[in-house]
Order: C-alpha cells, then sequence, then structure tokens
C-alpha cells in the first residue's frame, strides 16, 4: 500500500470539503443579509400603505359629512 497517496487523496477531500463549508457559510451570511434588508424595505412600505389607508378613509369621513351637512335653520327631511 502507498500510504503517501492515500494521505494526499484524503488531504484533497479533507480541502474540498472545507472549501464547499466555507461557501456555504458565505451564502448563508449573504442569504441573512438580503433577508434583513428585505425586512426592513417591507416594514417601511407597510406602515406607509397603512398610514395612507388611514388618511384616505379620514379624507372619505370629511367629505361624506360636508356632502350631508344642513343648516340649522333649514329642517331635515
Amino acid at each position: 500500500l502507498d500510504y503517501s497517496s492515500i494521505v494526499q487523496k484524503l488531504q484533497n477531500q479533507i480541502f474540498h470539503m472545507w472549501r464547499h463549508y466555507n461557501f456555504a457559510r458565505m451564502r448563508k451570511g449573504k442569504d441573512h443579509h438580503l433577508l434583513l434588508s428585505n425586512l426592513n424595505y417591507v416594514n417601511w412600505w407597510s406602515a406607509t400603505q397603512s398610514f395612507v389607508i388611514l388618511l384616505s378613509g379620514y379624507l372619505q369621513l370629511r367629505v361624506l359629512k360636508r356632502l350631508f351637512h344642513t343648516d340649522a335653520s333649514r329642517p331635515r327631511c
């Protein structure tokens, strides 16, 4: 048996295993930062859309109140 070739083959396999492990770890970190960025973006847009919905509801209510507003001197139907 040629132990040096076996050791060389084993070292080569360990090197490739560590290389794939490091690539996977870097990819996981990149994905994590992307998820955090998307979370921040989605939170801001959700808050903005909620504000716009509430504001439009308030404005619709004011327009309807003004539309059906009558003077105190005139009798209501």
